[in-house]
């Protein structure tokens, strides 16, 4: 992921959540690919920066991680389900097979993949004569399709496992943040107890 440095300059009690919402390009640009919606991007960091309210520059490195990852899981989910609708017309030819003597099925196929709607009553048709629906057709087209199906999963769990170590490392910061900050209240509080009992000595003495 490419880092702004200029970033690496703010002094600590900045880079805080209302920092980063007014900077919010530190980590370059949204990581977009053609036609995806960088408002819509902006937004969903937005949810998650006022979600999770990072503390410090460490916190706010793995919430650009969680965003960029619960991107990804969206984007491949997209990407399948599209891929999904233009392989349908692969299963919809498996499935208009036997009836090869009554019509040309690539034309046919074709037709309903364009949505006319002379192919698709036929089409319709067909499928109930079958007793099936056109959910039969998008499971074939999975059936015949299953292994790059399978890749599309693969970088889903993927994303999802590393969205999930990034909430972890999250945990494991704020957690040693707390131990550090109340090791000094303890240091603070112990000098203070200190510097007391050596004047109630003197007083004493």
């Amino acid at each position: 992921m490419k880092i702004d440095k200029s970033i690496l300059a703010l002094p600590p009690n900045r880079a805080t959540t209302d920092t980063f919402q007014d900077n919010a390009d530190f980590f370059g640009p949204p990581p977009l690919i053609p036609g995806e919606d960088e408002a819509a991007y902006r937004a969903l960091k937005a949810k998650i920066l006022g979600a999770l309210r990072p503390e410090d520059f460490v916190q706010i490195i793995h919430v650009e991680d969680v965003t960029y990852q619960t991107w990804q899981i969206m984007r491949y989910q997209r990407l399948k389900d599209q891929f999904l609708r233009a392989v349908a017309c692969q299963g919809l030819e498996d499935i208009l097979a036997p009836f090869s003597e009554q019509y040309e099925i690539d034309d046919l196929s074709e037709a309903w993949e364009r949505g006319e709607r002379d192919a698709v009553k036929i089409v319709n048709k067909i499928l109930k004569s079958r007793g099936l629906t056109i959910d039969a057709v998008i499971a074939k087209a999975l059936e015949l399709n299953l292994h790059s199906v399978a890749g599309f999963e693969r970088l889903i769990w993927q994303a999802d496992a590393l969205r999930t170590s990034a909430f972890r490392e999250i945990d494991r910061h704020r957690a040693a943040l707390g131990a550090a900050v109340r090791a000094i209240i303890r240091e603070a509080e112990d000098a203070e107890s200190s510097e007391v009992d050596e004047e109630v000595r003197s007083a004493a003495e």
